[in-house]
Formats: structure tokens, C-alpha cells, sequence
């Protein structure tokens, strides 16, 4: 009898997992179209539990995925973007409907690894969870954590913010 569960269990798992396995991007809800190949993203940033603010800077490690691409469009929402970067070059920042827009410094082929770093603050109101000690529970501990599901994390940093990307992460972390 529990062999009988085992093997019918193990078929139903081994299926979802073929069945999952075969996601075309183009017709899933959450896809989009995507202008560049995001490789990694490298932290430096501050966390301030009692403020439930987080500040620093983000490096994005990208290839582009079409010739001669000028821009880069990263997903925010409620980020004050401070500055933008490659190398020494600065970039202008421009805000659009839950989006932050890059002019790149010149065109970069599919060729080229990009770095782009972005200085930026924000008190998120999703994506970042502050749990603090209250009147009602007062032996609570601070903590602050994320899930790092898809959507959520463009509440705060700056990031390409669909499951149809997917990127290394490096933190360096300070909490006040």
C-alpha cells in the first residue's frame, strides 16, 4: 500500500515537474519582452529597521540582447533613483510609469558586458518586510526580510522584475 502511494506520488511530482519544465515565456502572464540578458546584481546598501528605509547603491550586469542598445529600463516603484553610472560616466535618469529609463553612455552590442550602478534610497511599502517590537508584543525581535518573489522586488531596487530573468545576487549589507 505505501509503495502503491510512493510510486503514484513520485509519478504525479516527476509530471508537474516535465509539465513545468515546458513554460512558453511568450504566452505566460507575468513574461514580457526583454531588451537585455540581466547576469547579476551586486549590493552595497543600508537597511534602518526603526526608519523601515533601505539605501545604497545596486550594480546591474547585463548583456544586451539586440545590437546597438542605447538604453537600459529598470523596474521601480517609490525609489528616489540618486544616481546612475558606467564606469565614470554619470547617466540621466528619467521616471516613467513604474519604470526608471537609462540613456546609456553609447550603443553596447550583444557582445559587450554592462555594469550599470545605481545610488538610490526608499522606504518600501512591498518587496521589504520591517517587523519591530510593539506595545502588544514586546518581546518581538527586529527583523527585516524579503522573499524575493518577482514583482515585489522593484519596490526596493532598482531591477528587471519578471520571472523571465534570472540573475545572480551578491549582498553587502549594513543594518542600523
Amino acid at each position: 500500500m505505501r509503495f502503491t502511494r510512493f510510486i503514484t506520488l513520485l509519478f504525479i511530482c516527476s509530471t508537474f515537474v516535465s509539465s513545468a519544465q515546458q513554460i512558453n515565456f511568450k504566452n505566460a502572464k507575468y513574461s514580457r519582452e526583454r531588451t537585455v540578458d540581466i547576469l547579476h546584481y551586486k549590493f552595497n546598501i543600508a537597511i534602518n529597521e526603526k526608519e523601515k528605509s533601505v539605501a545604497g547603491n545596486v550594480t546591474v550586469q547585463f548583456v544586451p540582447l539586440h545590437p546597438n542598445c542605447e538604453v537600459l529600463e529598470l523596474d521601480q516603484e517609490g525609489l528616489n533613483i540618486l544616481s546612475a553610472k558606467v564606469g565614470e560616466n554619470s547617466l540621466r535618469v528619467y521616471k516613467e510609469a513604474g519604470k526608471i529609463i537609462l540613456p546609456l553612455d553609447k550603443p553596447y552590442s550583444t557582445n559587450d558586458t554592462v555594469r550599470v550602478d545605481v545610488a538610490y534610497n526608499a522606504k518600501p511599502k512591498k518587496g521589504l518586510y520591517f517587523i519591530s517590537p510593539d506595545s502588544s508584543q514586546p518581546q518581538r525581535n527586529w527583523q527585516v526580510w524579503s522573499h524575493g518573489q518577482a514583482e515585489d522586488n522593484h519596490w526596493w531596487f532598482p531591477c528587471y522584475d519578471a520571472p523571465n530573468d534570472k540573475a545572480t545576487v551578491e549582498m553587502i549589507v549594513t543594518v542600523n
